[in-house]
């Protein structure tokens, strides 16, 4: 208990924001990113040097939320974010914003219930966690729930609780039966007894929850370094997939807890986030953003292009497939 506790405690602590060293003679830029495992490229990519190797000096900002990070973006305070649906939500409504690489296409999260919740049917009549109405989890929530045969405003009641630790605490105090969120607490929750009743990364469904998002304009005048710093994630995802040992450094080291003591911690989200969710060819996905424009026409009645093409640019990927640049670092094995 007291290992599982020590990452609770850690993730409560909030968004942490990192400093450091300028590169000299290096390009700098900054990218924005709202905290989390899923960001371990960026981090991954500064300590390895992997930056540096391509020229850029690069500040990772740590910011509260995907909607601040989006002003972030267009104000010019930053080059790149670390986005997902929050990116598109602001290109439909006419925001200067494209994805260029997406490296997560799929749902990272899990339901996790109570010990005595074995069944999907058991949800009916249940409380289920989410952070607030209109939020990431309140959406997956909703998709998972009526994959599994489950009506959302009819079978359960939905609780908005707050971020992903305020579930798992709200869970852990038996205020709510079931929630929605990924690792590395999916790991701390199981080893506590809690059920995974569904891990959605196994939805048929493709769905931009993480990728690299730039404005148009800066891409359109800085395609050089646009494409250097796409060159940074695709190598960083795979050092990050070939040396386990320096991942879980990764990990421990921004989340602060000891690698020791947390290991079995560790190692589950190092298989969750690492070699299930980031992707080695991490090309726009165009079939997610089609899915997240059909949910958007359908829930919010906007009026605007349905094309996934207007909301990305894939010339970058393209042209690091054409080279043979992703091919090499696996030696041909680009199976995900």
């Amino acid at each position: 208990m007291k290992t599982y506790n020590c990452v609770l405690a850690v993730l409560i602590g909030g968004a942490l924001s990192f400093s450091f060293p300028q590169v000299v003679g290096a390009e700098a830029v900054k990218i924005g990113v709202t905290g989390g495992v899923e960001f371990l490229p960026y981090w991954a990519g500064k300590d390895r040097g992997v930056f540096r190797k391509y020229g850029l000096d690069v500040d990772i900002v740590t910011i509260q939320a995907g909607t601040i990070a989006v002003q972030a973006l267009l104000g010019g305070s930053i080059e790149f974010a670390g986005l997902g649906q929050a990116y598109l939500r602001g290109a439909v409504r006419g925001a200067d914003m494209i994805m260029v690489a997406t490296y997560m296409d799929h749902f990272p999260y899990s339901i996790m219930v109570k010990p005595t919740i074995t069944k999907p049917e058991h949800l009916k009549g249940s409380r289920f966690a989410i952070s607030r109405f209109g939020s990431a989890a309140e959406f997956a929530a909703r998709i998972g729930l009526q994959h599994l045969g489950i009506k959302p405003d009819k079978d359960l009641t939905f609780i908005q609780v707050g971020n992903e630790t305020a579930r798992f605490s709200a869970l852990q105090a038996g205020t709510v039966d079931a929630t929605i969120f990924g690792a590395p607490l999916v790991g701390v929750a199981r080893r506590l007894g809690f059920n995974t009743l569904y891990r959605m990364r196994d939805l048929p469904v493709f769905y931009p929850h993480e990728g690299l998002v730039v404005t148009k304009r800066y891409a359109a005048s800085n395609r050089d370094t646009v494409s250097r710093f796409v060159k940074v994630l695709v190598e960083s995802i795979h050092e990050l997939r070939i040396d386990k040992e320096f991942a879980i450094s990764e990990m421990a080291k921004y989340l602060k807890v000891d690698p020791a003591a947390n290991r079995a911690v560790l190692e589950d989200s190092y298989q969750e986030i690492v070699m299930d969710d980031f992707i080695k060819n991490p090309r726009p996905t165009l079939e997610g953003v089609k899915f997240m424009l059909e949910v958007l026409r359908d829930t919010e009645k906007l009026k605007m292009s349905m094309d996934p093409k207007d909301y990305v640019d894939t010339a970058f990927m393209e042209q690091l497939n054409k080279n043979g640049f992703i091919e090499s670092l696996y030696r041909g094995d680009l199976n995900k």
